[in-house]
């Protein structure tokens, strides 16, 4: 090689890279997955969340409301839609739009208010228990008799299939007759004015009768203790006697009476009330003197023999057909006075 010849120099140069522009951005299937991979994640927590709310007190009771609403039909949250009555006058103008609130009222579900509309009915009361008087009445007759074997029990000579047994007698237990004059009520001079209203004479003695009446020869339905006196003073000896005979009653029939019965008896208080089925009345006659009457109406054994004791108890309008002439001159009185 000559002198004068230049050796040329090598010289390194750096590699050019050769990826295009594109290759040097985004990776847009890593970002894909990354947001995939993110909202995964969101779900679960989401899921999570909703499964601690319906597992507390609030979403169970939401839950059981939707639940209901979706058996019902109903919708909460929602007022009523007021209806016009049929009173109302409407305007003909407004034709159209009331029949289109008609059609909507009439596709409307019904609204329920309060979630307690959806409870079920209260379950009814347990009925009460109506006690029957099984005790014989010879029995009965034998216990509330006012004197000493003044009353047996017979078949009643002026009612057909009645039963019954009475006797009248004083406060001290004597047996008190009924006077024979031989005169009728017709033939009697009362008094020159025939408006005028005669009470029969009271005695000088406080009386009392005593009936028992059934609609069988085994049954009894009712017993009926009336009380006549001239004074204060001997209605309340009568009273003593009335309380002693209700409670020879219901000794007999093996029954408590009920509490401060008879003290009222003896202090000649009227009182009405019922128990197991047996209403017991005690009031003043609107009469002249001092008279009172005590009914006792059992419930009817043709109704309760036959099946169970648990019944409503029975509602008697009548105690019964009318009973025989009890006091000495005076009108019979029907065994539904009061």
């Amino acid at each position: 090689m000559p002198r004068g010849t230049k050796r040329e120099r090598t010289t390194w140069e750096a590699p050019i890279s050769t990826s295009s522009p594109a290759e040097k951005g985004f990776d847009v299937v890593e970002v894909l997955g990354l947001v995939t991979r993110l909202g995964l994640v969101a779900l679960v927590i989401a899921g999570g969340l909703i499964v601690v709310f319906l597992n507390s007190d609030a979403g169970g009771s939401l839950g059981e409301r939707f639940k209901r609403a979706a058996e019902t039909g109903a919708v909460f949250s929602q007022p009523a839609r007021p209806e016009a009555s049929g009173n109302v006058e409407r305007d003909p103008a407004a034709g159209d739009e009331a029949s289109t609130d008609k059609a909507e009222a009439q596709t409307q579900v019904a609204v329920i208010g309060s979630p307690r509309l959806l409870t079920p009915p209260a379950t009814r009361a347990a009925p009460q228990l109506v006690r029957l008087a099984l005790v014989s009445p010879k029995k009965i007759c034998k216990a509330i008799d006012p004197g000493t074997d003044f009353m047996s029990w017979h078949e009643s000579l002026l009612l057909d299939g009645q039963w019954e047994c009475y006797a009248t007698a004083t406060a001290e237990g004597e047996r008190v007759e009924r006077e024979d004059t031989g005169e009728s009520e017709e033939d009697a001079l009362v008094s020159s004015d025939p408006d005028a209203v005669v009470e029969p004479a009271l005695p000088s003695q406080p009386q009392l009768f005593v009936m028992a009446r059934g609609d069988q020869r085994d049954t009894l339905t009712t017993v009926r203790v009336k009380l006549v006196a001239d004074s204060a003073a001997k209605a309340k000896r009568g009273a003593r006697r009335i309380a002693e005979i209700t409670g020879a009653l219901f000794d007999v029939l093996q029954w408590r009476a009920p509490d401060g019965l008879l003290e009222k008896l003896e202090g000649l208080t009227d009182f009405d009330l019922e128990q197991a089925g047996t209403q017991l009345r005690f009031k003043r006659e609107l009469s002249t003197g001092w008279q009172y009457n005590l009914i006792v109406i059992f419930p009817n054994p043709k109704i309760y023999s036959q099946g169970s004791a648990f019944h409503p108890p029975e509602t008697t309008s009548e105690a019964g057909p009318p009973g025989p002439a009890e006091l000495s001159g005076s009108t019979p009185v029907s065994g539904n006075d009061r």
